[in-house]
């Protein structure tokens, strides 16, 4: 089975070499997942826009890792912001896109609105291929206080295709359990579940902490504590109107 990965946040940074590196959306656990469920996994990823020697992205960035997934770079209609009147290029990003597909059994988009998305959901409607959404926050509020003019121009119209594509999604991963489901909410089937990788507590962290305490109380002979927590009802008298 080929499985086609489609995210918009994940980006692609480039060196002078034309090697590709991931930026923080994205790494090779998290690719590993996807990978592992396939015969063979394509990640479509958004151009970053950024350019630097390959001794800077080395340090700052995660390799692609080839090895586990083929690569194809879509172009960024956001990055400067006058690639968004660039017609041309946004029809020969949706062409490729749409390739990806055609070439693909099942696809995952890491959205369920934007350029990408959207392209994804027709495409797969009528081609009759099987795809999931994944829908990480709300939509409408993270445009309107994130972004500049144009994402508060874009939140409604975001926020309108999140809910028809998640409406119509034969499958669809929410990262809540109940509240965004509720706003958005799926007719196929769904999950409430989170990709987030969550990494293991070390105990010698806990450890010293513990240690440290314990040589506060010993200085003080008093049992170290933390914030007082006041009551903001206290001291306050009952009105009618408050009961």
């Amino acid at each position: 089975m080929r499985l086609l990965f489609v995210s918009q946040a994940a980006r692609v940074v480039r060196d002078e070499g034309g090697n590709a590196y991931l930026n923080v959306h994205m790494n090779r656990r998290t690719i590993e997942r996807y990978a592992s469920h396939c015969d063979s996994l394509v990640m479509f990823l958004r151009d970053s826009g950024i350019r630097m020697n390959s001794q800077e992205a080395k340090a700052q960035y995660n390799p692609f890792p080839y090895d586990l997934a083929e690569l194809v770079v879509g172009y960024n209609q956001y990055h400067p912001l006058t690639n968004w009147l660039k017609i041309k290029r946004r029809i020969e990003m949706k062409h490729k896109l749409e390739d990806a597909i055609q070439s693909s059994d099942r696809v995952i988009v890491a959205a369920a609105s934007g350029p990408y998305a959207n392209i994804v959901v027709r495409h797969c409607k009528r081609l009759h291929k099987q795809y999931m959404l994944m829908n990480g926050g709300f939509i409408f509020e993270t445009e309107w206080h994130n972004k500049n003019h144009l994402g508060k121009l874009m939140a409604p119209i975001d926020e309108y295709y999140c809910k028809k594509n998640l409406r119509d999604a034969p499958y669809a991963l929410y990262v809540t359990e109940h509240a965004l489901q509720e706003r958005y909410p799926c007719q196929g089937r769904s999950i409430g579940c989170s990709d987030v990788e969550v990494p293991e507590l070390d105990d010698s962290v806990l450890e010293g902490r513990i240690r440290r305490i314990e040589r506060l109380t010993s200085v003080t002979g008093e049992p170290a504590q933390g914030p007082e927590v006041r009551d903001p009802g206290a001291g306050k008298t009952e009105s009618p109107g408050d009961r």
